[in-house]
């Protein structure tokens, strides 16, 4: 061989986005002496799909040839250079590659020319483009929460034990080097240990617009997680996804190929949330150009307790920020940012008080260590107490005269009538055996009770 073609971009990423003007150079090395009649170069940005037998598509987004040298001329040994320059249209995709199915892909060729027009030598090389896509301006809901309820079947169409996985995702709304925390809450009432994971999805369409127009869905799975496991408990876990480097969500100018990213939790084939997010090239305002979307709380930090039902779950279950990164179980006083019902922490142990931090058990009960007896709830507790007494009024000031003077009422009747007083206390016996009026509609009160194992 006595020619080579090596081809230089001006930008050493060779990374444009539509509008802009791709500049370079190229270097033709000769070995030997060589009589040319030319140097061309082509500009190529085209999709093509192939999806089964005779499912394909092309579109050719721009097509450019130049002569960089249009005069026959004799090449001495070593290097020659060319520039060549080309402006970009506006509205193009980025660039996406897939071995498979098909590709979005912008290319730079040059060849020399020998006689009668044929091609003595040629070379290619790639540039990407990357469409700009804002998340500021597309509007999601943030906190996204999703909940999901499975049923058990004991005697026919009876369903008995409810199973529910829930997951959270404080943003939704990432650039890559950004992380992605997820929390998740699992609870099973059933014997059958089941373990829970979460994935970081990437799902890609292919169109065609042949006679038979077909499509093809690929699902990669960027990075997995495995929580852990419950049986005959709730767990609660925070764990963190690194967007990696992805070509945005959607692939804007593209009619055949769609892309779209989902963070999915898994906890059966019947039991599966899949929340939807958006990878951008332009961050969230306020959110932080750094590998993070916010601080991270220390390891082991509590989250405070809330009474404050989570937004969207109407399960009295407050979501707060998650504690320290990482799949595992999420650290004690924290169960995943997870608050079970007003004043309860999950997980509470047996003689916690209300309130208290969530510890290694999955109890939502709270129980008095002395007698054994379920004690009230504090909203319960409060209802049940007897108001403080009246203080006593004020005696009268004696008359100036010798004459009886009519007793005077108390200064609370005098004012404004009592308020009516709670029933004896021989009701409080029957108060304390009721459950909680919350405990089928609070997630955190819907607890694994011993009568109902021993019936399964």
């Amino acid at each position: 061989m006595t020619l080579g073609i090596l081809i230089i971009f001006d930008n050493p990423s060779a990374t444009y986005i539509g509008g802009q003007e791709v500049t370079g150079h190229a270097a033709v090395d000769v070995v030997k002496e060589k009589k040319i009649y030319g140097i061309a170069v082509e500009f190529r940005g085209e999709t093509q799909v192939h999806v089964g037998g005779e499912g394909r598509t092309r579109e050719l987004y721009f097509l450019e040839k130049n002569l960089l040298q249009d005069t026959r001329q004799v090449l001495f040994r070593g290097s020659h250079f060319y520039p060549f320059s080309f402006v970009l249209p506006r509205s193009l995709p980025s660039s996406f590659e897939d071995a498979s199915y098909g590709h979005v892909r912008y290319t730079v060729k040059v060849y020399v020319l020998g006689k009668w027009r044929k091609k003595l030598e040629s070379t290619i090389s790639r540039f990407t483009i990357v469409t700009p896509l804002d998340l500021n301006s597309i509007r999601v809901q943030e906190p996204l929460t999703l909940v999901k309820h499975g049923y058990t079947t004991r005697w026919l169409c009876w369903r008995s034990k409810t199973q529910i996985l829930m997951g959270k995702l404080p943003c939704t709304r990432f650039v890559p080097g950004q992380e992605a925390e997820v929390m998740v809450g699992f609870k099973n009432p059933t014997a059958k240990c089941m373990p829970v994971i979460c994935e970081f999805v990437k799902k890609v369409v292919f169109f065609t617009d042949s006679v038979r127009a077909e499509s093809k869905t690929v699902r990669t799975v960027l990075e997995r997680h495995v929580l852990g496991s419950a049986q005959k408990s709730y767990a609660a876990w925070n764990t963190r996804f690194r967007v990696p480097d992805l070509p945005p969500s959607c692939l804007e100018h593209c009619k055949y190929i769609d892309v779209a990213y989902f963070i999915e939790i898994i906890a059966n084939t019947d039991m599966v949330l899949s929340a939807p997010i958006v990878v951008g090239t332009v961050p969230v305002r306020g959110s932080g150009a750094g590998p993070g979307p916010g601080p991270r709380a220390a390891p082991g930090a509590a989250a405070p307790a809330s009474s404050a039902p989570g937004p969207g779950l109407g399960l009295g279950l407050g979501l707060g920020p998650g504690p320290a990164p990482g799949p595992g179980p999420a650290p004690a006083g924290s169960l995943a940012g997870f608050v079970l019902g007003p004043g309860v922490a999950a997980g509470a142990a047996p003689g916690a008080a209300p309130g208290a931090a969530a510890g290694a058990g999955p109890r939502a009960e709270v129980t008095s260590p002395a007698g054994g007896e379920r004690s009230r709830p504090p909203l319960a507790a409060a209802a049940a107490a007897p108001p403080p007494a009246a203080a006593p009024a004020p005696a009268a000031a004696p008359a100036a005269t010798p004459a009886p003077t009519p007793a005077v009422a108390p200064a609370a009747e005098d004012i404004r009538p009592s308020a009516p007083r709670e029933p004896a206390s021989s009701d409080a016996e029957e108060e304390e055996d009721a459950p909680p009026p919350y405990e089928e509609c609070a997630l955190g009160y819907l607890k694994i009770r011993d009568e109902d194992d021993s019936e399964s």
